[in-house]
């Protein structure tokens, strides 16, 4: 890996051949660095083991490897914010810790073209003990900035912020929203030419989040920086970048267009049934004490279906097992379109259902009418908790395509004209009677 100043648009400002990240299952995170004693004593301990128990054998068996990258290559120019997007496991993290030197490639070349600042999780390149004002400063020295330069930011990183109050306490002492929002500012604030976040920003609150995404459009547009964005939040994706890399088990499987790739992430719901196994997934979130089994999709007379049409009643079929756990249910389910805009959420407490306990195993099921939706392809988040607590999350855990459909109810099929939803409604003549939609 190669880092150089850049030397004018007409070379690329990270440019990636062939790179690949191979792990062996079981390795210390981080290349197999032993960060502490314990560390390092404990892995020769387990290697006396190993040895011992192969003396008489005639092979040694070989260890498994796994590779989290595989023969990716991409050119990003200055100015470009390139979006990167995959599910859990995709290797998404492992590029940008390649391309933030945290990690060495197993194979392939980078080259980066100016300076990087990355963040990848809360508090990236603070030392706990040292105060937020120290923190700053050692960061500015790390990008390669004197003390002069990082002086004349100060200010501005410290209000951009917002912690004023708590700037001579150590970090260590800082909620994990106050670390992100330090953190945030020092990266874009400190003159880096090359930026790279991965989605720790989905720890911050909205308004904050809000607050970061026009700065990275500003740094992006106003002051020329390159920037690397990974994001499960398409809407974001598509608002922010103006291109993207969409890996698959490691592997480049598509860049360039933004549609065409986030619709391809997103999914078709080709199949012949909305039916999904969910048993299988591992990029799922919670404490475990209860999983969401299975997810399908049903007319009202039961009948199974992978298309619904805008206006048509349906409903949603969440199968699940908890043997171990008894408590209060709470679901909740997040609708997302083709372009990642998050078009509605639906809690079965907030809307006045309160479900009866949960049992070992059981389905639950949320009712749909008259779907307000225009033609489209439809992925959704479910989320159960227990007694307050979550105890299993999943993304993109079902999938349907909507269909033009009569919503209104007057013998024709209502266009489509870009809608995120269909409202019901009616109008009124100066009269005041109302008229037919």
């Amino acid at each position: 890996m190669s880092s150089e100043r850049s030397q004018g648009n007409s070379q690329a400002m990270i440019q990636v051949e062939s790179l690949g990240k191979q792990y062996r299952l079981g390795q210390f995170v981080g290349g197999g660095q032993m960060s502490t004693l314990r560390d390092a004593i404990s892995h020769r301990a387990r290697g006396a083991v190993r040895r011992f128990s192969n003396r008489g054998r005639l092979r040694i068996q070989k260890r498994d490897s796994i590779w989290a990258l595989r023969d990716v290559s991409f050119e990003l120019n200055e100015g470009e914010v390139l979006g990167i997007i995959g599910g859990n496991g995709a290797g998404k993290t492992t590029l940008l810790k390649i391309l933030s030197r945290i990690t060495e490639p197993t194979i392939g070349r980078v080259v980066l073209r100016g300076r990087v600042a990355s963040l990848l999780e809360v508090g990236t390149g603070f030392h706990p003990e040292l105060t937020g004002r120290e923190n700053v400063f050692l960061n500015g020295v790390v990008l390669g900035m004197s003390r002069s330069e990082v002086k004349e930011k100060f200010e501005e990183i410290v209000d951009f912020a917002g912690v004023e109050r708590f700037i001579d306490t150590p970090v260590k002492r800082y909620s994990s929203g106050m670390q992100l929002r330090l953190a945030f500012a020092v990266a874009a604030h400190l003159d880096p030419e090359i930026l790279i976040i991965d989605e720790v920003l989905a720890v911050g609150d909205s308004s904050f989040q809000t607050k970061c995404l026009r700065k990275m459009e500003s740094v992006s547009r106003d002051e020329g920086r390159t920037i690397l964005f990974v994001s499960h939040n398409m809407g974001v994706i598509r608002t922010l970048c103006s291109r993207a890399l969409l890996l698959e088990e490691g592997r480049l499987v598509g860049q360039g267009d933004l549609d065409e790739l986030i619709a391809r992430y997103l999914g078709t719901a080709d199949d012949s049934t909305a039916a999904t196994d969910l048993s299988i997934r591992t990029d799922r979130a919670g404490d475990g004490r209860a999983r969401i089994l299975r997810s399908r999709i049903f007319d009202l007379e039961r009948r199974e279906l992978s298309t619904v049409l805008s206006g048509q009643d349906f409903q949603i079929d969440l199968s699940h097992t908890a043997p171990d756990a008894k408590g209060r249910q709470q679901w909740a389910l997040s609708l997302f379109n083709s372009r990642g805009e998050h078009v509605c959420h639906l809690d079965s407490e907030e809307s006045g259902c309160h479900l009866p306990p949960l049992t070992e195993s059981g389905t639950i099921s949320v009712l749909l009418y008259r779907t307000p939706l225009p033609p489209g392809i439809y992925t959704g988040d479910v989320r159960l908790t227990i007694d307050g607590v979550v105890a299993d999350y999943i993304q993109r855990a079902f999938s349907f395509r909507v269909e033009p459909g009569d919503f209104y109810g007057k013998g024709r099929v209502t266009p489509s004209h870009e809608e995120l939803v269909y409202l019901d409604h009616s109008w009124k003549s100066p009269s005041g009677k109302p008229s037919d939609a």
